[in-house]
């Protein structure tokens, strides 16, 4: 089995973020350089009280590069956390994207050699009982499960009836054994000899299928609610998952986001969206949105042809290389009749919407539902609270076939209140599958960083 740990940098503001399946690390992220602390960090609670501790870690810096230029990462030489058989100097380390397969290009051994402003994912070896990798797809009317491993693992799922609004969660009673009786009839299992397994009529909008599901596995006998020593969580809460999302889009023009993340072309618009929209000519088919431009209202723009692949609408006859991140929000104008499309992928970790002065089409990044005061941006760099003639505001689209948009601003005492009614809180959530608008009053960057609740 293998862990991954993720490497991340930007250019102008250096951002290193590493991370052993579920496991946490402190990051100290400054202009003069980055430091990051390898190790084990188990929180509990007594009552009201939270205690953090982070046993036999280790630590490392790497200084800011006096221009664009190649980073080294060492890596430790010791276990990085007690009873883990983890060493990452150790451990024939290899640099690989989130599937596992090689990147060329990199070199590993005592440290990594990589690029400013690019991300990397480093695979170590790791000790048993820890999650399977999936890979999910849409086949016909069903969703297909894949695995990597020769033997089947324990497969556990999520599901949530329509319509979708975020449901997602990490562990708990909502997971189930896909061989429970409750459930395991939903599922083709005549294909596990060849590594995947049929979730039926998920993909179809029929009345069998939910709303979102999600999927995770372990190896075969693992107790998914035991604690794993490397993470101080259950083998289920640190495993990886993949999921679907239906989305129900309307004639006119919808604002959506797609809360998963893709490799390479794997996000481009014909392997996320499909055909399952209205095809036709670059005049009736369609299209499909991208703000790139936060001061600007023109947007790049791509249409569903008719052999099932998408064009650049401004030049018909090539394919458009829009590709989906969970970051964005897409106005999706269809010219039909209402349509319910599935989109699938990998349930994102860590991911950072960066917003500049103007209107922003910002995605919710996990499929998850959360009130706005608890969305953790009130305090971040160049954001502007203020009243409401003066304070960024966050717009939600909920109507097609109009433009005009229910909004917020966020007000000098952190909270978010109604635009038209300047004293009563708001109380629209912030939810996959919808997309929204936000308002940046101010000069410079937002980095909002969204985890995983």
């Amino acid at each position: 089995m293998m862990k991954r740990i993720i490497i991340m940098t930007t250019v102008s503001i250096f951002i290193f973020s590493l991370s052993v399946g579920a496991q946490k690390t402190t990051t100290t992220t400054t202009r003069g350089g980055l430091t990051t602390t390898f190790g084990r960090v188990t929180t509990t609670t007594a009552g009201t009280t939270t205690t953090t501790a982070g046993p036999a870690t280790t630590t490392t810096t790497i200084p800011q590069p006096a221009g664009p230029s190649q980073f080294t990462q060492p890596l430790p030489n010791a276990p990085v956390s007690a009873g883990s058989i983890l060493n990452a100097h150790g451990s024939d380390p290899s640099l690989n994207d989130i599937k596992g397969q090689p990147v060329i290009g990199f070199s590993t051994g005592g440290g990594i050699t990589g690029y400013w402003g690019a991300g990397y994912h480093l695979w170590v070896g790791v000790g048993p009982g820890d999650y399977v990798p999936l890979t999910i797809e849409r086949q016909g009317d069903d969703i297909k499960i894949s695995w990597s491993t020769g033997t089947q693992p324990d497969i556990y799922c999520a599901v949530y009836t329509a319509p979708a609004t975020g449901q997602y969660v990490n562990e708990g009673t909502d997971w189930t054994d896909i061989t429970d009786g409750s459930i395991s009839d939903q599922f083709d299992l005549f294909n596990v000899s060849s590594g995947y397994i049929l979730h039926n009529d998920q993909a179809s909008g029929s009345s069998a299928s939910y709303g979102e599901v999600y999927y995770k596995a372990l190896k075969p006998g693992t107790d998914p609610t035991a604690v794993n020593p490397d993470t101080n969580q259950t083998y289920l809460f640190s495993a990886e998952a993949v999921g679907k999302i239906d989305i129900s889009v309307d004639p006119g023009y919808n604002l959506v986001s797609v809360p998963f993340t893709y490799e390479g072309v794997a996000g481009l618009l014909k392997n996320v969206f499909g055909d399952q929209l209205h095809a036709g000519n670059v005049d009736t088919a369609d299209r499909i949105y991208t703000k790139g431009d936060s001061g600007s209202w023109g947007m790049d723009n791509a249409y569903l042809s008719n052999d099932g692949k998408w064009y650049w609408s401004n030049q018909p006859a090539i394919e458009s290389t829009i590709s989906v991140g969970s970051t964005k929000g897409y106005l999706v104008r269809n010219k039909g009749s209402q349509v319910l499309i599935t989109v699938v992928g990998d349930v994102s970790g860590p991911q950072t919407i960066d917003m500049t002065q103007g209107f922003n089409a910002v995605g919710t990044v996990h499929p998850v539902n959360i009130a706005l005061n608890s969305l953790g941006i009130s305090g971040l760099a160049n954001v502007t609270a203020g009243d409401v003639a003066t304070a960024d505001r966050l717009y939600i689209k909920e109507d097609a076939g109009s433009w005009g948009m229910s909004n917020a601003y966020l007000a000098s005492d952190g909270n978010w209140y109604w635009s038209n009614q300047p004293s009563v809180l708001a109380d629209f959530t912030f939810h996959a599958p919808l997309g929204y608008y936000y308002r940046m009053r101010g000069l410079g960057n937002i980095l909002w960083l969204r985890e995983l609740p």
